[in-house]
């Protein structure tokens, strides 16, 4: 999935709400891959640095209700955010993405960009299920 913002934001988290309902096969993704586009890292000094983020969920074989997975994004910025999911069942299940980020000039300073639905991301994503 890859969000669009109106501006290049500095990016201090990320969260998904997700869907752990393993007796039909749902599984909150074992892992997320988070890539920035656009703007220059202040984190970095004004230059570059990995523009990356890895994130790798511990699975929860107990409990099947749906619940909130934070990634932290050490403050990355860009006006782009390529979210790569994988599954660790056969579905995935993502009710709702959250963003945490302010402008770059105000690291301190947050700001929630809220997505409830596919319809309201500006660009809309491409979808590939592999395996």
């Amino acid at each position: 999935m890859t969000f669009r913002f109106d501006a290049v934001r500095n990016f201090s988290s990320v969260s998904f709400h997700a869907n752990n309902q393993r007796s039909r096969d749902v599984r909150v993704f074992r892992a997320a891959r988070l890539t920035f586009s656009g703007g220059v890292d202040a984190a970095s000094g004004g230059g570059r640095r990995s523009r990356t983020v890895n994130y790798s969920y511990v699975r929860d074989d107990v409990m099947e209700y749906a619940r909130v997975i934070p990634v932290a994004l050490h403050h990355h910025v860009g006006d782009h955010v390529t979210v790569r999911l994988y599954f660790d069942d056969r579905w995935i299940m993502i009710s709702e993405v959250q963003f945490q980020s302010g402008t770059p000039d105000t690291q301190h300073t947050h700001h929630t960009v809220h997505y409830n639905t596919m319809e309201e991301v500006i660009c809309a994503p491409s979808y590939r299920v592999t395996r």
